[in-house]
């Protein structure tokens, strides 16, 4: 008996040992998409009852809308759990899989899928909108919806639909196993800066219909359903599309659904006007927002949703620090990619940050980027014409205060050391001028112009430098 017992234990022991490392390899192997397998993952993660706004649909959910602008403008604490290319049978069991854990005050759908008109997303497709999920009776569900028969086995284990990517794991695929307590920080949302054509048409004539492909209807009608029998309110948008005119027969047959349940249908197509998004900014890739874009019609859609749900700000909450995390994180990263002066500086004054400004130029008065560069200096109360001294200047400039000039004493030394923001600042003299920030170097100044050293005062961190060289017309670059 004591032999079978110890048999036994052997094999459980052996079984929990090769689950847990086809679960580590599984788990290291996934494709790190975030236009699907990562919002997933990464919802996971999430608190229980602390997402308010869920947000789903399509890649026009995770990128044509910001969960950090519906946290900065109204304290909402938003999640976007979208896929690429996702259509409605797999935006249905995404929200049965968050309904496990969370039970949000409002649902906002993109309703883009209803222009699909396929039986199966293509197979990368696939696992980005499924392999995300953890094993569940409804992934089983979601599969066999999702993908022909003979796809059932390897989307389900997961592995077998991604083994092949063993010479491409890099450090990044080990970061996101559920004890990373980064995850809570991640809420669905990413950031781009670049700018294609702005394409807002006005289609308000065209009035006819068309019909949805079946299988989108039928689950489209379920997601609202399903919102409806738990209480949820439920809310259709249309971010704008590159292709109004070609959607919007679509788009009035999924009004007329939407008046059927009796819920709100904002058509961004039709409304964008209205929303005080005239000047919205595309991607380069013409079919989605940049996060200035997104920025617009997430601030308007926020104030809607306050007025219309009374949702509760959930800033200064610290059950909710990971929003606060999410929006530093977005805003930080974001900043970092500008490459236009004028958006720089709009950047700068949006969030507050702290500047510390070196200059080593006489010509910055001499070209429409410097004289951009000086015009915005001048109103923080930096003394533009000591920045145009020619030798090196320096200035802090503290949203909280006033800017003071440290020039004198810093020609005094030839290592200058001063304290600003909870940080301590070293400029040294040695070949060139080396910039210190708590003793790690953010820049060495060899060459003529003006440099930013951007400061968050809650972190009291550098978080990016802006370079504005003079022989390439002031205009900005990244150290």
């Amino acid at each position: 008996m004591k032999k079978k017992l110890l048999y036994l234990l052997c094999v459980v022991i052996t079984v929990a040992c090769m689950c847990g490392i086809y679960y580590i390899a599984d788990r290291v192997l996934i494709v790190k998409r975030t236009d699907g397998i990562l919002p997933m993952q990464d919802f996971y993660a999430q608190k229980e009852d602390t997402v308010d706004v869920l947000l789903l649909g399509s890649s026009h959910t995770g990128m044509n809308l910001d969960v950090s602008e519906f946290w900065i403008k109204k304290g909402q604490s938003a999640y976007a759990l979208w896929g690429s290319i996702q259509p409605f049978w797999n935006s249905y069991h995404f929200l049965v899989e968050a309904l496990k854990t969370q039970h949000p005050k409002a649902v906002v759908l993109d309703v883009y899928a209803a222009t699909f008109d396929f039986e199966y997303s293509d197979r990368g497709r696939q696992v980005v909108n499924l392999c995300g999920m953890r094993p569940s009776m409804n992934k089983w569900e979601a599969i066999k919806v999702s993908a022909p028969k003979d796809r059932w086995f390897n989307l389900m284990a997961g592995m077998p639909a991604y083994h092949n990517r063993y010479w491409e794991i890099d450090a990044e695929d080990f970061q996101h196993f559920p004890w990373n307590p980064e995850l809570v920080n991640d809420k669905g949302t990413y950031y781009r800066y670049n700018f294609g054509p702005s394409l807002l048409m006005d289609v308000s004539d065209v009035t006819e219909t068309a019909p949805l492909m079946e299988k989108e209807e039928v689950y489209l009608r379920k997601i609202i359903e399903l919102c409806q029998d738990k209480n949820i309110p439920i809310i259709l948008i249309l971010t704008p599309t590159a292709t109004a005119r070609d959607v919007q027969p679509v788009m009035n047959t999924v009004a007329i659904i939407a008046e059927e349940y009796e819920i709100p249908f904002y058509n961004f197509n039709l409304i964008w006007d209205q929303a005080d998004c005239c000047e919205l900014d595309f991607n380069t890739d013409g079919g989605h927002l940049n996060t200035r874009g997104a920025r617009k019609i997430s601030g308007w859609l926020a104030a809607r949703l306050q007025e219309d749900y009374d949702l509760p700000d959930r800033r200064g909450d610290p059950v909710y620090l990971s929003w606060d995390a999410h929006a530093q994180n977005i805003e930080e990263e974001y900043i970092k990619l500008i490459t236009r002066n004028e958006d720089y500086f709009e950047e700068l004054n949006r969030n507050g940050y702290d500047i510390i400004v070196v200059s080593i130029t006489e010509t910055v008065l001499q070209s429409d980027n410097g004289k951009d560069i000086a015009e915005y200096l001048g109103q923080t109360g930096i003394n533009v014409d000591e920045i145009c001294y020619g030798y090196m200047t320096c200035w802090t400039y503290s949203q909280q205060g006033d800017a003071v000039s440290l020039t004198e004493q810093m020609l005094e030394n030839d290592n200058f050391r001063f304290e600003f923001d909870g940080t301590i600042w070293d400029i040294e003299t040695c070949e060139r001028w080396e910039v210190m920030c708590n003793g790690e170097t953010q820049s060495n100044i060899s060459e003529h112009g003006i440099y930013i050293f951007v400061i968050d005062p809650q972190q009291s961190k550098c978080i990016d430098v802006a370079m504005f060289p003079e022989n390439n017309d002031f205009a900005i670059a990244h150290n």
